[in-house]
């Protein structure tokens, strides 16, 4: 079987070469589609993502390079929700609950899919090193990727006379109801799952901890397609519930906010209240770029083991003891990394 392709000097593997082919249909038919509209979509998501790993910069551990596979694997979605609503949109007799009630449900499970599939991959693993912010991170970026074709067709069309916000391009007005967005619901979702993670200790709180911010997002995604009328505006008792509860869409956006600070503040107090007293990272800080890559490697590591070690709290005999060795093992390599590499 095929496993690795040679590039002049070097050997790609099968997987990668799939990948970068699938990436560059994926945004290269979006961009020669859109122009403009394509581009400026684009720009909008990365500069989304640009602030929250801002934001973030104290508190993550994941890499870079992951959450592009992430915002990826949105994009993906996308393409796969694509085809599920080609068949039960168009159903006759059922059409507008399917556009309004199954579509949004559909589509806030797919965007946080790769997120789910990938922590409980990690569910039993020695080294559960992702702190809150790295939750957050992921899911804001599956949500992004999900939806940029999107994005850049509303900005095409238009937008059905939704504006972007300056400060917020992601997130639109449509008179007095705003549209926070794909990747803003789905950060929220994956806030209130990386809180509920972090905070294991909590008990079976944390499983409504958990699926809050997905209930949440699908509620305000039902709201967005029933009461701020998509493509047909509804006047009922129903219409003004949702709009009342939602706050004409505003309140998704408070709570994104607020569940991102929260879930920075958490990482923050677990990483100075869980590492021993006096540790510092292997590699000081030097202004040089080997230096300076050296001293972020090392405060990432550092993280890592304040999740780790706060996982060892929630639990109990051989689990417990394999995240106690670990840890230990981590913390010596920390402590004895020469200093410059």
């Amino acid at each position: 079987m095929l496993k690795t392709i040679a590039v002049g000097k070097y050997r790609i593997s099968f997987r990668a070469v799939l990948f970068c082919a699938g990436v560059t249909f994926w945004i290269g038919n979006m961009l020669l589609r859109t122009g403009g509209a394509g581009w400026s979509a684009l720009s909008n998501s990365l500069y989304f993502l640009f602030l929250l790993l801002l934001v973030t910069s104290a508190t993550r551990t994941m890499p870079i390079g992951r959450l592009a596979g992430f915002y990826c694997l949105g994009g993906a979605m996308m393409s796969l929700m694509y085809l599920v609503a080609l068949e039960f949109v168009a159903m006759e007799g059922a059409r507008y609950v399917n556009r309004d009630v199954f579509v949004p449900f559909m589509e806030e499970t797919l965007k946080l899919a790769p997120v789910a599939f990938f922590l409980w991959r990690q569910r039993n693993s020695r080294l559960w090193t992702l702190g809150a912010s790295d939750v957050v991170l992921m899911a804001a970026a599956s949500g992004a990727g999900f939806g940029l074709v999107e994005d850049a067709y509303l900005f095409l069309h238009g937008g059905n006379s939704a504006t972007p916000i300056d400060w917020l391009p992601l997130a639109r007005m449509d008179g007095d109801h705003l549209f926070a967005g794909h990747a803003i619901g789905t950060g929220l979702a994956g806030a209130t799952l990386g809180l509920a993670l972090l905070w294991r200790r909590l008990g079976k709180a944390r499983y409504v901890l958990a699926a809050s911010g997905w209930l949440w997002s699908l509620l305000d995604h039902i709201s967005n397609n029933y009461a701020a009328g998509l493509s047909i505006r509804h006047d009922d008792p129903l219409h003004d519930f949702l709009q009342t509860i939602g706050g004409q869409g505003f309140y998704t956006l408070y709570f994104f906010f607020a569940a991102v600070v929260v879930a920075i503040v958490s990482d923050y107090y677990v990483i100075h209240a869980t590492l021993p007293l006096g540790l510092q990272p292997a590699a000081p800080l030097r202004l040089t770029l080997k230096g300076l890559r050296a001293w972020w490697s090392a405060r990432l590591e550092l993280r890592k083991l304040a999740y780790m070690m706060l996982r060892t709290r929630s639990e109990s005999g051989r689990r417990r003891v394999e995240l106690l060795i670990s840890g230990s093992m981590m913390h010596r390599l920390l402590i004895r990394a020469p200093s410059g590499n």
